[in-house]
């Protein structure tokens, strides 16, 4: 009888693939899950990069090895620059990716669509994450409005980068991670009386956000261009360039050795030294790094620029998503490669700052510390609809205020009103 009940049931399954093959019944019965991920080949940071896919290609190797019955799929080719627009084509098509890349951009809209995923829905029942995991700026810079839209990827601070060597012949202090707009000021003079510059490539964007600017509401839709702190900020930046002429000093003459200090997106910096692929350059003097000198009304916050990935609204198995971006945000050996294949800084507090990434930093004249120092004052821009253009229009008015000879405090007035109209329009 036993024989019997085995042959019948070995019979029952044969005659069920058949008939689902006969009938054509979906694929999708006896196919694997699919998990379908939007990145693109090239670096965020705009520098060459061979490993673009590399820390995808390990995460993906990991998630299959728990997950063995999930396949992961993803377009490669795809350049930066063509992005959001091979995105915007993908979710018009109804083929939008699951988890994908989202940039500064595009955060605003995509949200402002309904395109994406409230993510606390998944990680507020998940005993397994934490907020706390992350830098704070860098993590909130997926929120908008009290919703979670994504989880950060990498980011990269804004740091004062120092020709050490110009310090040194100059028996000059290097300045610590509590100085001042007045202090760079000072030490800016002294280096102005000899042969070299005292500092390049310092912008309003630096001035505003190291003297708590806050330019934008939370919906862009007005812009307060006549506070107390845009009159400082603006005031200090007149001081610099008519003093020091800072806008005719360029990086090709601060990478010569010919400048003490610059601002530098520490992804570029780390382009700069001997990691893979990139471009050797400063290799004449001595580097350091510090935090940015903080304004007469502000702190010693800095620009943070980060990467996030997010999930589609209309993914169909959304705990499988998230694990998967578990996986590449949240594990600390996916997120270590970011230290040997890409060139920002992990976002997770304990990767950046555990044994083996202080090494490999230290190897490259980085102390962790000023990372953490900067980390814990950097500040995110207020992405909103139309943000780029409303950019546009506080860079015109700074840029005209500067190079005219005008009133300050009546020029703040006639731009905010012109800003606030194009806001409006």
């Amino acid at each position: 009888m036993k024989r019997n009940r085995v042959y019948l049931t070995i019979v029952g399954i044969l005659l069920l693939i058949s008939t689902c093959v006969y009938f054509d019944f979906p694929a999708s019965l006896f196919s694997p899950k699919v998990i379908t991920v939007g990145f693109f080949s090239d670096s965020y940071w705009e520098v060459q990069n061979g490993y673009s896919h590399q820390i995808l290609n390990d995460a993906i190797a990991k998630f299959q090895d728990k997950y063995p019955d999930v396949k992961i799929e993803y377009e490669s080719g795809i350049q930066k620059e063509d992005y959001s627009n091979w995105l915007s084509s993908k979710i018009l098509s109804d083929d939008c990716p699951d988890v994908f890349v989202v940039l500064p951009d595009d955060l605003n809209d995509l949200a402002e669509a309904g395109l994406l995923q409230d993510l606390s829905k998944l990680y507020s029942t998940d005993e397994s994450f934490s907020e706390d995991s992350f830098y704070e700026a860098a993590f909130r810079f997926g929120e908008l409005n009290g919703v979670q839209y994504g989880l950060p990827y990498e980011c990269a601070p804004r740091l004062m980068l120092v020709n050490k060597t110009i310090l040194d012949e100059l028996n000059i202090k290097m300045p610590e991670n509590d100085w001042t707009w007045n202090d760079l000021y000072e030490i800016c003079l002294k280096i102005a009386k000899t042969k070299y510059y005292p500092l390049s490539s310092y912008t309003w964007q630096d001035a505003f956000t190291s003297n708590n600017v806050e330019l934008f509401d939370d919906t862009g839709s007005k812009c307060d261009f006549v506070s107390d702190n845009i009159y400082e900020a603006l005031l200090f930046l007149d001081k610099l360039n008519e003093n020091f002429d800072i806008n005719g000093v360029t990086t090709e003459m601060f990478e010569n050795g010919d400048v003490a200090f610059e601002p530098l997106s520490f992804a570029q910096y780390r382009a700069y030294k001997p990691y893979p692929l990139s471009v050797k350059k400063f290799s004449n003097f001595d580097l350091s790094f510090v935090v940015m000198p903080s304004g007469y009304s502000g702190d010693n916050n800095t620009q943070l620029d980060t990467v996030l990935m997010a999930m589609s609204k209309t993914c169909s198995d959304k705990n499988l998503a998230y694990e998967f971006m578990k996986t590449l945000c949240l594990d600390e050996d996916i997120q270590k490669e970011i230290f040997t294949y890409s060139e920002g800084i992990s976002p997770l507090i304990s990767v950046t700052n555990s044994e083996e990434i202080k090494k490999l930093l230290w190897e490259n004249f980085v102390d962790t510390d000023i990372i953490n120092a900067a980390m814990s004052k950097a500040k995110n821009n207020k992405m909103f609809k139309g943000y780029t253009g409303a950019y546009e229009q506080v860079n015109s008015a700074v840029n005209a205020i500067l190079e005219g000879n005008g009133n300050l405090k009546t020029e703040q007035i006639i731009y905010n009103r012109k800003i606030n109209a194009y806001l409006s329009e």
